[in-house]
């Protein structure tokens, strides 16, 4: 398992902070426009590697500063296009927490769609993480 992974699960642990499912109306969104325009500002950072999943074709786009993973839909995806970004979190008291955002550029119904699976990936692999650590 790639260490970005890992810190991902882990921090689904020590809690979870989920942004609303219409982060196209959200105050902060995922801080731009279009998710083209996320795309291309993410390939100009040294920070950030790219992957592409098999067979699906998601690109994913690990930025190591912040740590964020930023998962694009590809072409045919039935929200595409659309870009969930998850974020680490440290707030004041030291807690660490994943903060979820997303821009959909498709209709309601298949954003709202998306959307809820990343959430239920999130609890699932917080669940996974927390058997493992009781065993």
């Amino acid at each position: 398992m790639k260490i970005t992974h890992a810190l991902l699960i882990f921090a689904l642990t020590l809690g979870s902070n989920i942004a609303k499912a219409d982060d196209q109306k959200s105050e902060k969104g995922v801080g731009f426009e279009t998710v083209e325009d996320a795309l291309t500002f993410l390939k100009t950072k040294p920070s950030v590697s790219f992957t592409v999943t098999k067979p699906d074709g998601w690109l994913i786009a690990n930025d190591s500063s912040p740590f964020a993973v930023w998962s694009f839909t590809p072409e045919g995806h039935y929200a595409h296009p659309a870009v969930v970004k998850r974020e680490l979190i440290q707030n004041e008291k030291g807690d660490v927490q994943i903060e979820m955002t997303a821009l959909c550029q498709s209709a309601k119904e298949p954003c709202d769609k998306l959307i809820n699976e990343f959430k239920e990936m999130n609890n699932q692999s917080a669940k996974n993480v927390k058997k493992r650590l009781n065993q």
